[in-house]
């Protein structure tokens, strides 16, 4: 199952690259085909232990991993994704982030870029000379361009995502009222205030403490946080609703319905939740 996730997003749902190659050896090698109404998509990615990685597509090699992704629209659905519930906000991000990456490259690609300029940052900030703002106020301009781009999408995605959810989670479970909510440092402040208002904070702290990489989705049963009241049971409906949500929109988005990968599905649900599941 994690051979096929591998080949639609270029990483493994579990582990890093650098644990998927066997041990003793230099690197790995994963191909498969797939094939809907538009034909055939022969898929090949290598990996070695400099951390390289080669994809092709019917044996034409992308310049860029981002290229791929989108061309094979999945979810997978495993016990381990409760942590998208009780873990930390990354994981939340992590999970929206590659939903919306599948559908708009134009997201992928911000992405890309604002991750790689927050990591120059950090990377100044760590230094031990002396800085000042007029430094960074270079990278922080694109930084708000992209950031800026990224919130946008969220909240967009979000006011269609809840409706989806909604229906999904009450076919799975009638008993509950749930809701979801964007909180981001960037709803309530200019961005570029954000960033030179935290500057000192970062400089103690080495690294960014403000923008788009700190946000959290916030999930809610009944009004109050889900991972701090939820039950096993309730969780897991929530858990399997936000995929299945997934589920739904990318095959509005495609025009025909995504892979779906089913791990140890009914883990912890009672009869009536795994009946409708």
């Amino acid at each position: 199952m994690d051979a096929v996730f591998y080949l639609a997003l270029c990483k493994s749902n579990f582990v890093s690259d650098l644990q998927s190659i066997k041990q003793g050896t230099e690197s790995f090698y994963v191909a498969g085909e797939f094939v809907n109404d538009k034909g055939l998509y022969q898929v090949s990615i290598a990996v070695n232990t400099e951390k390289k990685k080669i994809a092709k597509l019917n044996d034409k090699k992308y310049d860029k991993l981002a290229e791929h992704i989108g061309t094979i629209p999945l979810i997978f659905i495993t016990s381990t994704d409760i942590n998208i519930i009780n873990g930390s906000g990354a994981d939340r991000r992590k999970f929206f982030d590659l939903f919306i990456s599948q559908y708009d490259k134009e997201y992928l690609n911000d992405l890309i870029k604002y991750n790689r300029l927050i990591e120059h940052r950090n990377k100044l900030l760590k230094s031990t000379q002396l800085v000042d703002y007029d430094l960074f106020s270079v990278i922080d301009a694109s930084l708000i361009i992209y950031g800026e781009n990224i919130a946008k999408k969220r909240r967009l995605l979000l006011t269609e995502f809840k409706k989806e959810f909604i229906v999904c989670y009450n076919f799975i479970s009638t008993k509950e009222i749930v809701e979801m909510e964007y909180a981001s440092q960037t709803s309530n402040n200019d961005y570029s205030d954000l960033l030179k208002n935290s500057f000192e904070k970062d400089k103690i702290l080495k690294y960014t403490t403000s923008g788009i990489h700190r946000d959290d989705f916030v999930f809610k049963l009944n009004e109050m946080e889900l991972k701090l009241v939820g039950s096993q049971g309730q969780k897991k409906s929530f858990l399997y609703a936000l995929k299945i949500a997934q589920y739904r929109l990318l095959q509005q988005y495609f025009n025909e319905p995504p892979i779906l990968i089913l791990d140890d599905l009914f883990d912890k649900l009672d009869k009536e939740r795994t009946s409708k599941m």
